[in-house]
């Protein structure tokens, strides 16, 4: 289940990625000027609900995620950093083939998708926001199915917009029954984008492993 660090990666020289022009943006006022750090924690195992704050490389929380242990439809909500404001719900689309996770405000608009694509050895991910104008603007998260490591591109571009490391294993964060992943995100990226890409990337895993031992996902 997962997601980050036994070296923190703020102790590491990180990977300038270009910024990104026009921005990506899907969640008004989740856009940065500047490259920021991610880091995405969760618990290992639990029977509750789950309350977790994603916070950027100072410290200053960026986000908070809900979700339940047991889901059907709802898989989580996305809030602001003082987690009184929803921000989208991650409403599965139990029709689809593959996964598929429709991000959507509480009126039940659109904001964004993430779809899993096929793919053999690894996970890939689209992050897709509704146009109506010109190319769909659309991000692909390619990772190992391991859960080491991903990289997210503009898929019409190629060009890097973030790269996802999950944590080794840390006393702190096992005694707290956590692990996390930190996320290097690109000038002019939504990190909220980023953070639902990070989650659905875990719940790919954890479908995969349920799938390789006789049993099935959500």
């Amino acid at each position: 289940m997962g997601i980050f660090n036994a070296s923190s990666p703020k102790a590491e020289a990180l990977q300038l990625l270009d910024p990104v022009s026009p921005p990506y943006e899907a969640v008004r006022g989740y856009v940065r000027d500047e490259q920021t750090t991610l880091e995405i924690s969760k618990k290992i195992m639990t029977m509750k609900e789950e309350t977790s704050v994603i916070t950027d490389g100072d410290g200053v929380p960026v986000v908070m995620v809900r979700g339940p242990a047991f889901w059907i439809n709802h898989f989580k909500t996305v809030y602001d950093p003082s987690g009184t404001v929803p921000l989208f719900k991650m409403r599965n689309k139990k029709a689809s083939l593959q996964r598929l996770f429709i991000c959507e405000d509480e009126r039940g608009t659109e904001l964004f998708r993430i779809q899993r694509k096929w793919k053999l050895l690894n996970i890939k991910l689209h992050a897709t926001i509704p146009s109506t104008v010109g190319d769909t603007p659309t991000l692909e998260l390619m990772g190992n199915k391991r859960g080491f490591s991903a990289e997210i591109r503009d898929v019409h571009s190629g060009a890097l917009v973030a790269t996802v490391a999950h944590s080794y294993w840390r006393k702190d964060m096992v005694l707290k029954n956590k692990e996390a992943y930190f996320a290097n995100v690109a000038a002019g990226v939504d990190l909220a984008v980023i953070v639902a890409l990070c989650l659905t990337w875990d719940r790919c895993k954890e479908d995969d492993r349920a799938a390789s031992s006789g049993g099935g996902g959500d």
